[in-house]
């Protein structure tokens, strides 16, 4: 069957009727082929090629009935495309089931079918920009009231010559929600970390230049993912990267060596092999070929700013920022991991992924955002927000051994470290303090902590019965802290038992059961302290507990009385709900009263 191109003239003005307009008919063969010889390759060029993109009619009824076979999630083969064209009534128009194997033969693997799309794109845009550029050019020869009115849609034409290949035309599939389920669960996501790094997906990588290691974790992450190593206690399944990097030859020649990738099969562009920087999108679309060719499956675009060659104050702008993002989810959607890396702004106040200097749309347009953060020595912090896992913030660290190469491994969650360290600092004061007992300020004047970080360590330590805690935490009466089995204070001598209440967050007393009260029977009489130190006076019930000491000069309220009486030491304040408050030795002095 001849595939010669229909005539299709142009203007007498543009030149002779016979000149075609740009055409390359053996791409479009190409593509068809390829995606005959494996369905799963339309998954690279769907988002990229529409159907009006071909030329020829045929080619692009066969195209479509391929995109109708994939969004019902049924597979792409010579058989259901040629059924798929017969329910359409179309079979006959494209040639028959003949022309579909001859097809076949157009080329012989489908590895380069990006290629081939790119080249499909590029002629159905030329065409266009023609047809554009003749109507234009008839309104003004012709002087009439129409070419204003095209001058005005001229602009919004050019704008859809760089609008992504989906949005030209092509068939919109509504899917119910099982549909759509159905298709997730036959490719279920596949990750390079599990709930971090998707290997389909765009990733955000933002810190400070020069300071938060943003070129080492990068290198590091592509190292152990080219050897199939270990990287933030994850074991990397083994895939290649293509890499398009700002930095100089020599500088890359010193992280291939330190990394270990000498010998390593990716790919990389640097500036110094780039005579003139390319459209992004048209470097994007580069980049992807390259992956495919090498079956790469990670992109890396470092830095984002140096590569998009944006005019001044344009990363601020969000429909530029949202327009780039296109090419990079074309990108994810064709298979890839896309590492994209980008410096933070100097606006305060943001955390995460938004702190990437200029729009915000940046962030908001990726599958996941990490910050990276100066530390101590090879330690970094990394706050990470995708859209598996929510927010995360851990702290890692740089590990370099003798025979491996350097990777990152994962310490902990940052504020999990920041209590831990907290609660050392906060044991090594209140052991050497003298006099014991020390107050919440002057434990916050010793130990260099936020003072949310402070507050949980403290709760983490009275909880554990590490440390005592004393006091109602206000004016008169502050949270003091210490060691149990510490003597108490001298203006809290007056009741035998310690406050065990948790700070910042008072015990239930109501589903609490009374701790045991020195002296009683359930105690087995035995005081804790010395002969020295006061008692309480026995309640019902109990025998009295002698002591050198005068009894402790308590309020002589009781309940019902006119007012409630504060124990001096546990803090709790007694009154008619009394059986509910208090400390052992609270409840006995009101039974005894009472």
């Amino acid at each position: 069957m001849s595939s010669a191109a229909p005539s299709a003239p142009l203007p007498r003005e543009t030149g002779p009727e016979t000149c075609l307009p740009p055409t390359n008919l053996e791409a479009e063969r190409a593509v068809l082929c390829s995606v005959l010889w494996d369905g799963e390759a339309l998954e690279r060029i769907a988002s990229r090629l529409a159907p009006g993109d071909f030329y020829r009619t045929p080619h692009r009824h066969v195209y479509e009935a391929m995109l109708s076979l994939r969004l019902r999630g049924e597979p792409v083969l010579v058989p259901s495309t040629v059924t798929e064209l017969r329910t359409r009534g179309l079979l006959e128009r494209v040639g028959g089931a003949d022309y579909l194997a001859d097809l076949l033969g157009a080329v012989d693997t489908p590895a380069h079918i990006v290629y081939f799309a790119e080249l499909v794109r590029r002629s159905a845009v030329a065409r266009r920009a023609l047809q554009l550029l003749d109507d234009v050019r008839r309104a003004a020869y012709e002087n009439g009231s129409e070419l204003l009115a095209l001058l005005e849609s001229g602009r919004d034409g050019l704008s859809a010559l760089l609008a992504e290949p989906g949005d030209q035309g092509g068939e919109r599939h509504w899917r119910s929600f099982s549909e759509i389920s159905s298709v997730a669960a036959a490719a279920p996501r596949e990750w390079l970390i599990p709930e971090l790094l998707p290997l389909k997906g765009t990733v955000l990588i933002v810190g400070p230049p020069k300071l938060a290691g943003k070129s080492t974790f990068l290198w590091a992450l592509v190292g152990a993912a080219q050897r199939g190593g270990v990287f933030l206690d994850a074991e990397l399944p083994e895939t290649r990267a293509v890499i398009m990097t700002e930095e100089s030859d020599h500088d890359l020649a010193d992280k291939i060596e330190r990394f270990d990738l000498t010998e390593a099969p990716g790919l990389v562009l640097s500036r110094a092999a780039v005579t003139a920087l390319p459209e992004f999108s048209q470097a994007v679309s580069d980049a992807v070929a390259q992956a495919q060719a090498v079956a790469a499956r990670i992109i890396v675009i470092d830095t984002m700013a140096f590569w998009m060659n944006l005019a001044d104050n344009a990363e601020n702008d969000a429909g530029a920022m949202t327009r780039a993002l296109r090419p990079l989810q074309a990108a994810a959607d064709a298979g890839h991991l896309v590492l994209i890396v980008h410096h933070t702004g100097k606006v305060p106040g943001q955390e995460g992924g938004y702190r990437a200097r200029g729009s915000s749309a940046l962030p908001g347009g990726v599958d996941s955002t990490f910050e990276m953060r100066g530390g101590k020595g090879n330690q970094r912090g990394l706050c990470i927000q995708t859209r598996y896992a929510g927010l995360q913030e851990l702290t890692v660290e740089l590990v370099e051994g003798d025979d491996e190469p350097p990777t990152y491994r994962l310490i902990g969650q940052t504020a999990d470290l920041a209590v831990a360290d907290a609660v050392h600092q906060i044991l090594k004061f209140i052991g050497s303090v003298r006099p014991a007992w020390p107050t919440t300020d002057e434990i916050k004047s010793a130990v260099t902590a936020r003072h949310d970080v402070l507050g949980a360590a403290l709760r983490s330590l009275v909880a554990d019965g590490r440390l005592v805690r004393i006091g109602k935490g206000r004016r008169g009466s502050p949270h003091r802290f210490a060691a149990p089995g510490t003597p108490p204070p001298e203006e809290a001598q007056s009741c035998d038992a310690p406050s065990h209440a948790v700070l910042g967050s008072e015990l239930d007393s109501h589903s609490q059961p009374f701790p045991s009260v020195p002296g009683s029977a359930s105690s087995g009489g035995q005081i804790p302290f010395p002969d020295s130190r006061p008692s309480m006076k026995a309640g019902p019930g109990m025998e009295s507990q002698h002591s050198t000491a005068p009894e402790p000069d308590l309020p002589d309220s009781k309940p019902g009385g006119r007012g409630p009486w504060d124990c001096p030491r546990c803090g709790y304040v007694a009154s008619a709900d009394w059986k509910a408050r208090g400390c052992g030795a609270c409840r006995d002095r009101w039974e005894s009263e009472s």
